[in-house]
């Protein structure tokens, strides 16, 4: 971002990475839009030092310490797809969000389960209850996720070294 003076600075608005990763099974090519959101958040906070979670990348299903990612699932009705989903951010992210919308199943108490913040909110759309659950993330980046969709180890892999990445706020 350029400001009006020429001089490049942090851009007001928040900034987004969209990963996309091959797969493995072409069978599964389809999913591969589906993609996920790394979406950054104002007032970002700093990083652990790459040094601090040197024995956390060591084993690609560890991490000792959680990275600074909120994950925002909005859901409604989906007890049989959140255990999946939420298995697969538990303990390497610093924390869970999920937005549900007149659920009426036991999606609330798998949520709280696996540590979720849980919130209500009528159904105002894709786009605004998109934004209205994103704006109860509290962490600097955003990841956000269907409750049908899992964090494969290939995506959490390329996720932990873009947050390792020194120019990781040029994105």
């Amino acid at each position: 971002y350029r400001s009006p003076s020429g001089l490049r600075e942090k851009s007001p608005r928040p900034r987004l990475a969209v990963l996309r990763l091959p797969l493995a099974n072409p069978a599964l090519a389809v999913w591969q839009g589906v993609g996920a959101c790394l979406q950054a958040i104002p007032n970002s906070v700093g990083l652990a030092r790459p040094a601090d979670r040197e024995q956390a990348r060591s084993h690609p299903m560890s991490h000792t310490v959680p990275l600074p990612i909120s994950v925002v699932i909005v859901a409604r009705n989906e007890a049989s797809n959140l255990p999946r989903c939420l298995a697969s951010v538990s303990g390497w992210v610093a924390e869970i969000v999920v937005v549900l919308n007149a659920t009426t199943d036991e999606s609330e108490k798998i949520a709280r389960g696996f540590g979720a913040t849980v919130h209500h909110t009528e159904w105002r759309g894709y786009r605004d209850t998109k934004n209205w659950a994103n704006a109860r993330a509290t962490h600097p980046w955003a990841l956000c996720l269907d409750a049908d969709e899992e964090v494969s180890p290939a995506l959490r892999a390329a996720i932990t070294a873009f947050l390792d990445r020194a120019d990781r706020d040029a994105f």
